[in-house]
């Protein structure tokens, strides 16, 4: 199932030192590597919360930015 099919989730973004930078209701696949004020994270690995509210199904995992 597409992500853009279940309508109510959450993602949240942490940096390594577990502060939050990026956080997102409804979330549409579109996260291009910006903070929660639009500026562009700097190369490293981020944790991702996402958080599916039909069936309450949470993922979790990493991501490593590189540009």
């Amino acid at each position: 199932m597409a992500l853009k099919a279940i309508q109510e989730n959450h993602i949240t973004i942490f940096n390594r030192w577990g502060n939050m930078v990026y956080d997102r209701i409804n979330y549409t696949n579109d996260w291009g590597g910006e903070n929660q004020e639009g500026e562009m994270l700097p190369n490293g690995t981020y944790f991702v919360v996402l958080s599916l509210n039909k069936g309450g199904q949470t993922l979790q995992n990493y991501v490593d930015l590189r540009r």
